[in-house]
């Protein structure tokens, strides 16, 4: 009897002391030395619930709960029952002034620990919380990576990323809202995005096991009224630290059971995309706007893209020699062809083309690929046909490769000494189209993708006239007054002529004169595209040439020209950005005169068209 009496009272005096002692194999599927070390919340899927759910259900505050990893309503209440059964230990005894949330924070995580046996209490201590909860907000922005992109369909694709900054209080993102476009490159038909992505993943920073957060297999996507599809990603548990910042990364796999590229749009749903929770428990909502465009290609099955390339010939003057025309070649346009997704073989493109006379057409036209000669063409007769490379097989264009294609043309002897421009445009194309077509790697033949056309710039073809090189246009010089509005600058532009077909009257003029030979003019403008060389009546305006050798020239022979122009005024203009531009040029070669640019920027491929200085700002 002294025994059972000596062994009752010492533990109910051990109770007494240290709350009641039970064995962790009392909670059946809880494995031995699992410790609850993360905080969870509602909306959460974690393996951890599931231990949390077989707490709960001992100390009597649930029943009947699924065994899932979801952290749902029922949950919730259990954790609250939960933090009143224990309250004097988890938040009375540290001073919190909050009620039960329902957050297993760190009050009640070392609860759970004391009597899964994970963390043993100390007899007599009082439960210290690490950090008192607290309400705050968080801040997105669009992450610098990923970017939008031309992509290979397939797995692990980096889609779309936001940093989050937490304030005030640690912040744990619960769920996101992803907005989803879906369509069609080529022919703009849209579609539902659950025929495209199959699964997404949401990752902490970066792409690793350690960092994944959630897995979402054949997402589902909603339409609301508005014809805007989304899908609903909870339970991410993204946890970020109070003052920090993180990246939030979604990834996305998708199918290649698809024809024709796809660009997929993804921004974040409506104006509460984004759920966080603070440690008091209060959810805050956020929206994010920007957009990132990832462009999907089949693999294997090439896309080949024309464009423009930055080394185009300006316009210029073509000599044609009155017996043979021009036999030696003149490169007129240079465009690439790039190929992704695959292997392309390039086998047909036309090129078609304006002339001011039947002059102008070329006699024939070469498509070179660097030093090699790829194909010919015969262009038609009238003056705004078209000229066909093909029947030259494939020429092979490997995956990722850029071809760089160089258009040259060469003319028979021309009838008349009139102004013959010819200006050559590669034309719109899309896949459906036979303009521009190529071979994929499985056969089928496709046209060739270049939404905007490429166009070489004008070309002029004399029997007398004079080839025109820029040589330079330095950054202007000038002040402004900001008291009297009293303004002052000047642009200088230099370049050579060279006579062909007869000798060159002296470059003397520099005026904007209508009916002035032998000239050059210069304007200047603002940023916002006035002219002011044409609207200071107040004040003055000052052009100057000079040509080296000052005298005519001889066929072949160069000569340079330096042609400035000055203005000020009084009150037209004070602070502000300008540049001048060379507006135009005429000139006399053999008794023939031919005006060869024109006012403004991009009229018509002149010569001149841009010719430009630097922009600066006047202080």
């Amino acid at each position: 009897m002294k025994k059972i009496l000596a062994i009752t009272i010492g533990l109910t005096v051990l109770a007494w002391v240290g709350g009641p002692i039970l064995d962790a194999n009392a909670y059946t599927g809880i494995t031995a030395g699992f410790t609850f070390a993360k905080n969870l919340s509602s909306g959460m899927n974690d393996p951890d619930v599931v231990n949390l759910k077989i707490v709960l259900a001992n100390e009597g505050c649930v029943s009947g709960l699924a065994n899932t990893d979801y952290f749902a309503s029922k949950t919730l209440a259990g954790a609250q029952c939960f933090c009143n059964k224990y309250k004097a230990e988890i938040s009375t005894a540290a001073g919190y002034t909050v009620g039960c949330t329902g957050l297993v924070g760190t009050g009640m995580r070392a609860k759970l620990n004391a009597l899964i046996g994970g963390e043993a209490p100390v007899p007599g201590a009082t439960p210290t919380p690490a950090s008192t909860p607290s309400e705050g907000t968080f801040t997105v922005a669009i992450a610098a990576e990923p970017v939008s992109r031309t992509v290979n369909a397939g797995n692990d694709i980096q889609a779309y990323g936001f940093n989050v900054t937490a304030l005030g209080s640690d912040i744990t993102i619960g769920k996101l809202d992803l907005q989803t476009a879906v369509v069609n490159a080529v022919t703009a038909v849209t579609y539902s995005p659950a025929t495209i992505i199959t699964r997404i993943k949401v990752y902490d920073t970066t792409v690793s096991d350690t960092n994944l957060k959630a897995t979402f297999n054949s997402p589902t996507f909603t339409m609301d009224t508005a014809g805007r599809w989304y899908t609903s990603l909870t339970g991410l548990n993204f946890l970020v630290s109070q003052t920090t910042t993180k990246k939030l990364l979604v990834v996305i796999d998708v199918t290649t059971a698809f024809d024709q590229n796809r660009t997929v749009t993804l921004n974040v749903y409506g104006n509460n995309g984004i759920r966080g929770r603070d440690t008091a428990g209060i959810d805050t909502f956020v929206a994010l706007a920007t957009t990132r465009i990832l462009t999907l290609q089949r693999p294997g099955l090439a896309t080949l893209t024309i464009s423009a390339n930055s080394a185009n010939p300006y316009s210029n003057n073509i000599y044609s020699d009155t017996t043979v025309g021009v036999q030696d070649a003149q490169s007129i346009m240079v465009f690439n062809a790039k190929a992704t997704a695959g292997d392309a073989a390039l086998s047909r493109i036309e090129v078609t083309y304006v002339t001011g006379a039947s002059e102008a057409i070329p006699s024939i036209l070469y498509l070179y690929d660097g030093g090699s000669l790829v194909a010919s063409a015969t262009p038609g007769a009238t003056e705004n046909g078209v000229a066909t490379f093909e029947s030259f097989g494939t020429y092979p264009i490997a995956q990722n490769a850029t071809k760089t294609f160089t258009v040259k043309a060469a003319w028979n002897a021309i009838a008349d000494s009139s102004v013959n421009g010819f200006t050559p445009t590669i034309p719109v194309s899309v896949a459906a189209n036979t303009r521009c077509i190529y071979a994929r790697s499985d056969g089928s033949i496709v046209g060739c993708i270049n939404p905007t056309a490429v166009v070489g710039n004008t070309q002029w073809v004399f029997e007398q006239g004079t080839k025109i090189t820029f040589v330079s246009a330095p950054t202007p010089t000038g002040r402004a007054s900001t008291t009297t509005q009293t303004g002052t600058s000047s642009g200088t532009f230099t370049f050579t002529v060279q006579p062909f077909g007869g000798s060159l009257s002296q470059i003397q003029h520099a005026s904007q004169t209508s009916g002035i030979m032998d000239m050059v003019w210069v304007e200047a403008y603002w940023t916002s595209g006035s002219a002011i060389g044409t609207s200071v009546a107040d004040g003055t305006l000052t052009r100057s040439v000079s040509q080296n050798p000052a005298r005519n020239l001889n066929d072949g022979e160069s000569g340079t020209v330096t042609v400035t122009m000055g203005i000020e005024s009084t009150t037209s203009y004070g602070l502000g950005t300008l540049r001048f531009k060379l507006e135009g040029i005429t000139w006399n070669v053999g008794g023939l005169a031919g005006i060869q640019a024109y006012q403004g920027n991009g009229s018509g491929g002149n010569v001149t068209d841009d010719w430009f200085t630097p922009w600066y700002t006047m202080n």
